[in-house]
């Protein structure tokens, strides 16, 4: 630890201990209402925003999909593996697994400039289709782009865009 966060550290262990000594039976309801603000506006400062979304240029990458979204969330908001897993809804050693093979392929981390799209990290979550069937039907019927928009834009073959696309949609036809 630095020396400079063990005052820091200190200080508020410090303040800590002078709330836990006071006596809030002598508080009057106002000033509890009060107290409870500032403790819940510190506790939202504190907490993490997770990310709801996925640049779609991410996947225009040599990685697959889910090697791309994990680095994703990994690398750009510091995400554990285990908080991955949960936010899209597959098993922990696959995201590791994933992860450790987006390492060795693409070392560097993404460089977005300007995102076209945004694609909902909860569209993920649904087990039956796979990530790219997932980004190719919500480009298309969702956000309108052409079959040769969504090629150009993840740097995919078109029989590969088209496949996705069909086989995504017949899942969900299956439902």
């Amino acid at each position: 630890m630095t020396a400079a966060k063990q005052p820091e550290r200190e200080q508020g262990a410090n303040a800590v201990d002078k709330l836990l000594r006071i006596d809030l039976e002598s508080l009057s309801p106002e000033e509890l209402r009060r107290l409870l603000r500032h403790v819940q506006a510190a506790l939202r400062s504190k907490q993490r925003k997770l990310p709801s979304t996925v640049p779609v240029e991410v996947f225009a990458t040599d990685l697959s999909p889910a090697e791309s979204v994990v680095k994703y969330l990994k690398e750009e908001h510091g995400l554990q593996l285990s908080e991955i897993a949960q936010m899209i809804n597959r098993d922990q050693r696959g995201i590791w697994g994933s992860y450790s093979r987006a390492q060795k392929k693409l070392p560097e981390p993404f460089v977005i400039k300007q995102t076209v799209c945004q694609i909902p990290i909860a569209a993920f979550r649904d087990r039956s289709r796979s990530i790219l069937e997932h980004v190719v039907t919500y480009l298309k019927d969702t956000k309108q782009f052409t079959p040769a928009q969504i090629c150009a834009l993840l740097k995919k073959q078109p029989s590969t865009i088209w496949t996705a696309y069909q086989r995504g949609k017949a899942k969900v036809a299956e439902k």
